[in-house]
């Protein structure tokens, strides 16, 4: 091994005298795939165990008045019990780090056959790039791949296709060495509930309409109840009627990263993107470069907002 200021410097990858090699062989991916299908299963766990919780907490949202200012009405979302915050952040770190691994050792494993030069293991990865200079500053501290390889490299980046889940995974990933838990809180969507309100004097249709102040649909580790809306009518409130029969809030989990937010199906959809990009990195396929870039098939909630319907009288419903 050939020394230069200090680091230890890996030789020419093993294909520099036969250039017309430009995949890796499926024994060069084993480490690779492992640590896919590390993430993929702990993913699966993740689901499990949200679908298990479901089953067994019920989610309600109740409106009642306040008891300082009898014109407010609130939206106070319970939870029979907490969300297991420490079992679900592990899994989705688990399943973070060993995606952002896998990327890696296939960086190091490219390198390995077929750098044109020699180069430093230590200072070596794979890029997750916006494009423009952080592109250029990644490609010219690898200069040692092909540029056949970059290309390949070019094409998984955020900037280059409709996909942008990895953006967000070197953040994770860091996030996760320096704390012991991934940042994971859930948001409420959902009907919020159904109740007619009962106002004090004759109100006029101007007057029916409140004020709403939106708080917080997130439940953070730990919390079982949250403040959701605050609605404040004109009168004051002389009796609230609930509703029975409407549906209960569903949630979403948010993995929270610096400036990205994950929701389930994405961090489930995560190990199949980045064998897609392994797969189209190692060898050129073109169908795995389509199965990376296709549009996500995630199941999107719509967020319910309150909107009281107008009534003719001095009854308010929502």
């Amino acid at each position: 091994m050939a020394t230069s200021a200090g680091h230890a410097e890996a030789r020419q990858g093993l294909s520099f005298r036969a250039p017309g090699h430009t995949r890796l062989s499926e024994n060069e991916l084993g480490d690779v795939r492992f640590r896919v299908a590390a993430a993929a299963r702990d993913v699966a766990q993740l689901r499990r165990s949200v679908l298990a919780w479901r089953e067994s907490s019920t989610l309600s949202v109740e409106a009642r008045q306040d008891p300082d200012d009898r014109r407010v009405i609130e939206h106070v979302l319970n939870s029979s019990k907490v969300f297991p915050h420490r079992e679900w952040s592990l899994h989705a770190g688990r399943a973070i780090n060993e995606a952002r691994s896998a990327l890696d050792n296939l960086n190091t494993s490219m390198f390995e056959r077929f750098a044109q030069d020699s180069y430093d293991p230590d200072k070596i990865y794979f890029p997750i790039t916006n494009g423009g200079k952080e592109w250029r500053g990644w490609r010219q501290k690898h200069r040692a791949l092909p540029e056949w390889a970059t290309d390949r490299y070019k094409k998984v980046q955020p900037s280059e296709g409709p996909f942008k889940g990895l953006l967000g995974l070197q953040a994770m990933d860091n996030d996760r060495k320096h704390k012991r838990l991934t940042p994971l809180n859930i948001a409420i969507v959902g009907e919020l509930s159904s109740w007619t309100a009962t106002l004090e004097g004759i109100v006029s249709e101007n007057e029916i309409e409140p004020e709403i102040e939106a708080l917080s649909n997130i439940l953070g580790p730990g919390m079982r109840t949250v403040k959701i809306s605050r609605l404040r009518f004109a009168q004051e409130i002389i009796e609230i009627e609930f509703k029975t029969g409407g549906s209960e809030p569903n949630f979403d989990l948010h993995f929270n990263f610096h400036d990205e937010s994950y929701e389930l199906p994405e961090l489930a959809d995560l190990p199949n993107r980045v064998a897609a990009a392994i797969d189209y990195v190692s060898s050129g396929d073109v169908s795995a470069l389509a199965r990376y870039m296709a549009p996500p098939a995630l199941t999107l909630h719509e967020k319910s907002q309150v909107s009281p319907r107008e009534p003719n009288s001095a009854k308010a419903e929502a």
